[in-house]
């Protein structure tokens, strides 16, 4: 099962599949430095260069075996960045089935879930979530999640946690990127519209495992 997408390459870096510290992936990272350089027109300074070439390699780890596409969303001239997860796959004999794409976690408010239609796709789920990660402070995060599927398939696609104000950011970009998702290599057309069951979604005010602790002023950034 494959896809296929269209995405703004001034913002978005698609990630190969290269081992961290080979010389393919030291050909790869000054490749896109030096494209970086030049859309950048000098913001990309000796001084930010170690960090953006961080940034990347964190990227190249972050590629995971169950990803079509993997996805670095750049902004704008500086190290700010998001990793993006892209996985199409047919469902396994008794592979359970997942409604909504959000995580067993703590959130800090209640997520934000609602169809997503697509004209490719079919109709799939949205869902939006703020949440904490470490201790000492916990630091919030938000991420964004999409979830395309049939009785053949699904098209699953996972914004890694991430700053608040950055999924605000990245939102309406990625959903245009959602929409441009095609199977291709499906000659037996395996792959028919993803559908939605809207009484199977949470509804606002259904309980979820919510800190009641946390503040939540931050969760209009991930529920625009």
């Amino acid at each position: 099962m494959k896809i296929s997408l269209n995405v703004d390459t001034s913002r978005w870096l698609e990630l190969p599949r290269l081992v961290d510290g080979s010389e393919e992936a030291r050909q790869w990272e000054e490749a896109v430095l030096a494209d970086m350089k030049v859309a950048w027109r000098g913001a990309l300074d000796a001084p930010s260069e170690p960090f953006v070439r961080e940034a990347l390699r964190n990227g190249l780890r972050r590629v995971s075996d169950d990803d079509s596409v993997t996805l670095q969303y750049w902004p704008d001239a500086s190290i700010v960045n998001a990793i993006v997860h892209v996985s199409a796959a047919p469902f396994a004999p008794d592979e359970p089935r997942q409604v909504v794409p959000l995580a067993d976690m703590l959130f800090v408010t209640q997520p934000v879930v609602e169809m997503f239609d697509t004209a490719h796709l079919g109709d799939g789920v949205e869902a939006r979530y703020l949440t904490t990660i470490g201790e000492q402070p916990p630091i919030r995060v938000a991420g964004v999640n999409y979830l395309f599927q049939n009785e053949f398939g699904y098209v699953a696609v996972g914004v890694e946690p991430t700053l608040p104000s950055l999924v605000g950011i990245l939102l309406e970009p990625l959903r245009e990127v959602v929409r441009g998702i095609q199977i291709i290599d499906d000659a037996e057309g395996n792959w028919q519209r993803a559908s939605v069951d809207e009484s199977t979604l949470p509804h606002r005010g259904e309980e979820w495992n919510v800190d009641a602790g946390r503040e939540p002023e931050l969760s209009a950034h991930a529920a625009q």
